[in-house]
């Protein structure tokens, strides 16, 4: 059997962040109705609004309640942004060697990953006075792009070139909250 180099990237520390919002049309134009529209007309901004959050002027967005939980496409509502190697170091990564009798190459690395969910599926909700729970499974997919590469060792080693990495996932949610 033949040995092979692996795409496994080890555990890492980042500083994640998440933007989700429903939109009306396209991606983000509740962003930009708001400056132009409710100086002008708050009344139909907020109808607007209450638009997008039921699945959009074209309601492909809306949620499908069936008997096993709701599903909902959501593409477009929802951005994932994961800064890694931006804590005191650098994420240091081994680089095998392709040429043989050369060393393998230690690198620094930082990097930027986008996550959009796709599809998302929900079986239950629970609510009650004081808190409510729920479980997602999430299909989502992404890209990550490498932003700055530093050879460790060897010294004087090439720099190598990085490129980005697209994939596709699966995510399991579980969302409890206390309400004061």
């Amino acid at each position: 059997m033949g040995g092979g180099i692996t795409a496994a990237i080890p555990s890492r520390w980042a500083l994640t962040s998440r933007l989700r919002m429903p939109f009306w049309l396209i991606p983000g134009d509740l962003l930009l109705a708001l400056p132009t529209l409710a100086p002008i007309s708050l009344d139909t901004y907020s109808k607007m609004a209450v638009v997008a959050s039921n699945g959009g002027l074209i309601p492909w967005q809306a949620g499908i309640a069936t008997p096993i939980g709701r599903f909902q496409f959501v593409l477009g509502r929802e951005v994932g942004f994961t800064f890694y190697g931006y804590g005191k170091e650098e994420d240091r990564l081994v680089i095998p060697s392709t040429v043989p009798g050369r060393s393998d190459t230690l690198i620094g690395l930082q990097s930027l990953s986008f996550d959009f969910p796709l599809l998302e599926y929900r079986p239950f909700r629970t609510f009650s006075q004081a808190q409510s729970s729920s479980l997602a499974l999430q299909l989502y997919g992404g890209f990550e792009v490498p932003l700055h590469v530093s050879v460790v060792r060897p010294i004087g080693a090439p720099e190598p070139h990085l490129r980005t990495i697209w994939y596709l996932g699966l995510r399991l949610v579980f969302d409890w909250r206390y309400y004061l």
